[in-house]
């Protein structure tokens, strides 16, 4: 046994392996010796990645906040209010009068009775007027029914 490991220590193969390891060993960086500024620097890096990190969630967030209030309201104009009308459309779909100073007193009763349910009026388009309030169906009818 003593004759291999001697055969070994003396071979071509063994001296290059000596050689590696010595060069590997001078080259090799000694590990770094942390004091306790070395630490605080390092947990103030940690506190600043984290705080950076938060601060660019909350800008995603109002990011995504700002595209979906956007969608929504390309979807409202899109589905539209299908179930508001401008007085003069209301009356006509349902074959009511339609004179102006009619629709005049209709238009202010359908006000006083959507302010008193909290209902905001819509702008609509209008011919002659350049834009009319607009308000849901059931506001329509009680204000016809209440000037009638």
């Amino acid at each position: 046994m003593t004759r291999l490991a001697m055969l070994l220590r003396d071979s071509p193969v063994a001296r290059q392996v000596r050689t590696r390891l010595l060069d590997v060993e001078e080259h090799a960086v000694a590990p770094k010796r942390n004091n306790e500024f070395d630490i605080l620097r390092g947990m103030i890096d940690q506190l600043e990645e984290s705080r950076r990190e938060a601060s660019e969630a909350k800008a995603l967030a109002a990011k995504s906040e700002a595209l979906s209030m956007k969608t929504e309201a390309r979807l409202d104009a899109i589905e539209g209010r299908h179930d508001w009308y401008a007085a003069l459309g209301f009356a006509r779909l349902h074959k009511l009068n339609t004179s102006v100073q009619y629709l005049s007193k209709v238009g202010r009763k359908a006000t006083t009775i959507a302010n008193r349910n909290g209902i905001s009026p819509v702008k609509v388009p209008h011919q002659l007027y350049g834009e009319a309030n607009s308000y849901p169906a059931w506001v329509w009818e009680l204000a016809f029914a209440e000037v009638s």
